[in-house]
């Protein structure tokens, strides 16, 4: 389901909303796939910078964050490949540095006020690496494996507790590949 553009309430005028209006500008011509698929297509892409959680990407679209610059640019090279105007990616990833640059420019220092949930930082502030020790389960799920509400604005508490619950499962996962399949070794 395409997602829309945020209304100028949800995301005021601004560099952030330039960055965004032309990333949606994008991804209508690119025919709004879903954000399940394009993370999956670009994990797929060998040339793209870096891979891309789908919540990032629905962060995006929504116009709640903006990722760091390398998944931006696998994000804007792989919709300008699938586009139906066929931009030339290299022309488009130059225009795109731009705007995060004028949105990381004008973006205030983040404030304990800013309402930003656990959800939406533990998207951004995770690398996809470290997500992928939890198989196919989403941000959201994964703080709730934690008892953490996904969408109560970010504490240090829950910062702490969602950093806690991924060292864990790195632990849980790192014995587990030492086990092998016969158990113990």
């Amino acid at each position: 389901m395409a997602i829309p553009m945020p209304d100028e309430r949800a995301l005021p005028l601004g560099a952030r909303r330039e960055l965004v209006e032309e990333f949606h500008r994008l991804y209508r011509d690119a025919g709004w796939p879903g954000t399940r698929r394009m993370a999956e297509d670009i994990r797929q892409h060998d040339a793209s910078p870096t891979t891309v959680a789908h919540e990032t990407l629905a962060g995006l679209l929504h116009g709640r964050a903006v990722p760091d610059w390398p998944r931006l640019e696998s994000a804007v090279r792989h919709l300008a490949s699938v586009s139906i105007r066929r931009p030339d990616a290299d022309e488009l990833v130059l225009r795109f540095h731009e705007l995060w640059n004028a949105e990381r420019d004008a973006a205030p220092p983040p404030s304990a006020d800013e309402g930003m949930t656990g959800a939406e930082w533990f998207a951004i502030a995770m690398p996809d690496d470290d997500l992928s020790l939890f198989g196919d389960m989403t941000v959201t799920s994964i703080l709730a494996d934690a008892d953490l509400d996904p969408d109560a604005p970010l504490t240090l508490r829950t910062a702490l507790v969602m950093l806690a619950h991924l060292e864990r499962q790195r632990h849980t996962s790192v014995r587990r590949e030492e086990e092998g399949p016969a158990g113990p070794r």
